[in-house]
């Protein structure tokens, strides 16, 4: 068993726990990993091994993840944002006619003080992802 849980760590009273088919283990995989406001590995994931992970984290780029997803939600506030889905074919035109513009991302760079290709990259990713839906 690797992960969070160890035989090592159950009582010998719960031992019985452990191939338990009401106890599934197998998903608590634990790990140790860095991730940046963009969703991404910067240090780790590290499995099956005690290990401290280390990286340089640039809080810049919290300021610019906020730019292009919100996730506190405000998004939610039906007084502040309203939502519209459209199909597939709308959600292209309504991306390319309104989303952001090389100088809106230009911008974004400038005052965040991150990367205009790491945008770029965030973006792109977005963009993969919405086209799989």
């Amino acid at each position: 068993m690797a992960g969070l849980l160890r035989e090592q760590d159950f009582e010998p009273q719960y031992k019985h726990f452990i191939d338990s088919p009401e106890m599934d283990f197998s998903w608590a995989v634990g790990g140790a990993a860095i991730v940046n406001p963009f969703g991404e590995y910067i240090a780790g994931p590290v499995y099956n091994e005690d290990t401290i992970v280390y990286a340089d984290c640039h809080a810049n780029e919290i300021k610019a993840a906020k730019v292009v997803f919100d996730g506190l939600g405000h998004y939610s506030r039906p007084d502040a944002v309203q939502l519209l889905l459209h199909d597939h074919e709308q959600r292209n035109l309504l991306r390319s006619s309104k989303g952001l513009s090389y100088q809106d991302l230009k911008n974004i760079s400038e005052s965040t003080e991150v990367p205009l290709e790491k945008l770029e990259k965030v973006l792109e990713k977005i963009e993969a992802k919405l086209s799989q839906n």
